[in-house]
């Protein structure tokens, strides 16, 4: 939690137009307060792991803050101590539980695991706090809305599994099509919403909206009324978010700098056009980043779009090079699902049974236009959010509806079926405490870059 808060500090101060006069020195005061806090903090963890037989120090935040009633005058200085103190913060909390087990004697009293669990366990709280305060100010809306949900904790008499608060109000599961027209019934667009209301999770009849441009504008609706509602939204959609680690990287003249997903997403949302009659130029797309890299990434396509930097068939083509060893066929997660419940696909399969490319290379688009619509209400998990619960009203989310064994008589198209049993499976994961796992999965530390570059699937674990 304060890892991450430093960058959701900054989407909040970039509000700060927004924020009355008369608020912005309370903004400031909630900044240099964390400031104060981590810094303190910090010093704390030191004393433990430096000079353990020295009795921890102890600090008044409050007088603290008003030895220096001037400092709050600059948000953007604060902005800039926030980032130094944050990570000298995450260093000394690391170094301090590596050497001092937390779960020594109990939480409060004055062992060294009880101290370092304190300064830890304080120091998280106050981050979500402070960031709570500060979307407060810039954004008004209901409390509920930005406060970060954790695991349950335990207790002598543990509630029902139904009882367990959820992280989310409601879920939107998407299965997305790459029809070249408009298409409704099998191979189509599918979106299934369910939402919680008096303790009973209530499902809407599947919509089978005619266009991806249709689509898209339901899901813009959906986020646009669970923000003025303050509920927290899941959306789920079923195609990759990312592709294999190395991709931009090995081509910065094609993708441009920057985090290697957001490079991804700039050059498809500059390069796909996608017409409000489902007309597009994916063909044209994928040919282009072939020639372009001049490696054969893309392959897949019917043979009247063949060309010589696309062809019908995962064959070699002349003039460019294989994509292998260097990207690999296959991100991480989709070698963890497979054998879960079908054949997983490759994203650089762009046609044909079970292919997903196109899917891919059509959403990616989109995602991107209701990301800079809606702003820091979105999150992308977990290219932007880690392997983690975000702390926005909206997360969206890749799934494989395949992994979850699909009741069938749940509707007469089975795509349709396949979003509704999404939608129950996730809602009853998160009122069993299950999903909060399902977005945190099991990841060896050396995969943990190769996960942020690529994504995951949801439920895979």
């Amino acid at each position: 939690m304060v890892a991450e808060s430093p960058e959701l500090f900054a989407q909040a101060v970039a509000h700060l137009g927004d924020v009355a006069a008369d608020d912005r020195p309370a903004l400031a005061v909630h900044l240099w307060r964390m400031v104060d806090a981590l810094r303190f903090g910090a010093e704390r963890l030191w004393a433990i792991t430096l000079d353990p037989g020295a009795p921890p120090p102890r600090y008044d935040l409050d007088a603290a803050a008003g030895l220096r009633p001037d400092a709050g005058a600059s948000v953007v200085v604060g902005l800039h101590a926030y980032r130094q103190a944050a990570a000298q913060w995450v260093d000394a909390a690391r170094d301090a539980t590596a050497a001092v087990p937390t779960d020594q004697g109990r939480l409060g009293g004055e062992g060294p695991g009880d101290v370092v669990a304190d300064v830890v366990r304080h120091g998280a709280h106050d981050a979500q706090h402070h960031l709570l305060e500060l979307e407060r100010l810039v954004r008004p809306r209901p409390a509920t809305v930005f406060v970060a949900a954790g695991a349950p904790h335990p207790s002598p008499a543990p509630p029902a599994a139904t009882a367990v608060a959820p992280l989310f109000d409601e879920y939107l599961m998407v299965d997305w099509s790459a029809a070249s027209a408009p298409r409704t019934g099998r191979d189509s667009v599918w979106t299934a919403h369910g939402s919680w209301a008096d303790g009973t999770l209530r499902t809407a009849d599947p919509s089978n909206p005619a266009t991806r441009a249709a689509a898209a504008a339901e899901i813009h609706a959906v986020v646009a009324r669970c923000l003025a509602a303050g509920r927290r939204l899941l959306v789920g959609v079923d195609f990759p978010l990312a592709y294999p680690a190395g991709l931009t990287r090995m081509f910065p003249a094609v993708f441009g700098a920057g985090p290697p997903w957001r490079a991804l997403w700039r050059t498809l949302a500059d390069r796909i056009e996608d017409k409000a009659d489902n007309a597009n130029n994916r063909w044209e797309v994928a040919a282009a980043l072939n020639r372009d890299t001049g490696h054969r990434l893309f392959w897949g396509c019917p043979s009247g779009e063949a060309n010589a930097y696309l062809g019908t068939k995962d064959r070699p083509l002349p003039g460019l090079a294989e994509r292998e060893p260097a990207l690999a066929r296959f991100r991480l997660t989709e070698r963890r699902a497979q054998g879960v419940g079908g054949s997983i696909q490759s994203v650089w399969k762009l046609a044909y049974a079970g292919s997903v490319g196109s899917q891919a290379l059509l959403g990616i688009p989109h995602l991107e236009a209701l990301r800079s619509h809606f702003g820091g209400d979105v999150a992308i998990w977990p290219l932007e959010t880690g392997l983690a619960p975000a702390l926005t009203p909206v997360t969206v989310t890749e799934i494989w509806p395949t992994v979850f064994p699909t009741d069938w008589s749940r509707h007469p198209v089975r795509d349709a079926a396949q979003v509704l049993e999404v939608v129950a499976r996730v809602a009853g994961a998160d009122t069993a405490g299950e999903l909060a796992a399902w977005l945190a999965p099991a990841i060896e530390p050396a995969s943990a870059e190769r996960v942020a570059e690529e994504g995951w699937i949801l439920g895979v674990t």
